[in-house]
Parts: C-alpha cells; sequence; structure tokens
C-alpha cells in the first residue's frame, strides 16, 4: 500500500485540500472582502454570507481521496472514488464560480477581484487524483496479464 506512487499522489492530494479549506480563495476591494471556505467577510470580520458549502464539498473530496489510499486490495474501486473525488472538485469550482459571479454581486460593487493561489490547490488535487487513477489502472492491468501467464 505505502510504496505505490499512487498512494503518495492521493495522500498529498488530500492534504493540499485540507490545507486549502483554512485559507482565502478569493480577496476583493484590495482585501477589503475576503472569502474563504466558511464565510464571506470584511477585513474587518464582518460576515455577509456562509460559504460553508465550500468546505464541505472539499473535505469530501480529501476524505474520499484517503478512503481511496485504504481500498489498494480494489481496484477497480479505486479508480470510480478517484473518478467521483474529480466530479467533486469540479462541483466545488462550480460552486466558485456562483458564488463569485452571482452571489457576491447582489451583495456588494466589486472593483477589484484577486484569485488567490489556495484555490488552485483543488485544481493540483484534481490532476494527483487523474495521475493516481491511472497509476492504479496500470496495477490492474498488471495483475490481469499476470493472471492470463498463470492460465
Amino acid at each position: 500500500m505505502i510504496q505505490r506512487i499512487q498512494t503518495l499522489y492521493l495522500f498529498i492530494a488530500a492534504v493540499l485540500l485540507l490545507v486549502a479549506s483554512f485559507f482565502p480563495f478569493y480577496t476583493f476591494n484590495n482585501g477589503q472582502i475576503i472569502m474563504d471556505g466558511f464565510s464571506l467577510h470584511s477585513a474587518s470580520g464582518q460576515k455577509m454570507f456562509s460559504t460553508i458549502p465550500l468546505n464541505i464539498i472539499n473535505w469530501l473530496a480529501a476524505l474520499l481521496a484517503l478512503i481511496t489510499i485504504f481500498l489498494f486490495k480494489k481496484r477497480i474501486l479505486q479508480m470510480r472514488l478517484a473518478t467521483y473525488t474529480i466530479i467533486i472538485l469540479l462541483g466545488f469550482y462550480l460552486l466558485l464560480i456562483y458564488y463569485r459571479f452571482y452571489a457576491l454581486p447582489k451583495i456588494e460593487t466589486i472593483t477589484y477581484s484577486k484569485l488567490e493561489i489556495y484555490s488552485l490547490f483543488p485544481v493540483i488535487s484534481a490532476i494527483l487524483i487523474y495521475m493516481a487513477a491511472r497509476a492504479i489502472r496500470r496495477d490492474e492491468q498488471k495483475i490481469r496479464a499476470m493472471d492470463r501467464f498463470r492460465d
């Protein structure tokens, strides 16, 4: 389990997702408004609305990546869970786009927005999970090839 490269990919992806949930995804109006995984709030701390669904999606994807690591004897299930995790991360970005372009402009006028580096962690995680799924598929192909030689 530990010696497989996909374990490393999945673990790094889970760590990145968990780290991203505690830092801001967006800053608006030169840092006056901050969007993180818990809320959209002003720099003074006044909460405008909750963005907890972003964190729930992030944590769910991280949990699925960690669960996938421990299913090393069930490679087909591992590939499915990796695919589901990537789809969940796509949902994360759809929700982030919704908050940025539809929900926020109804509350506040935006003059400047900056995408923070932490909002790229889910993309990096999705790439790592895809690489893990490819490595799992290669393992499955090797096992099937060995089974053919045994028969």
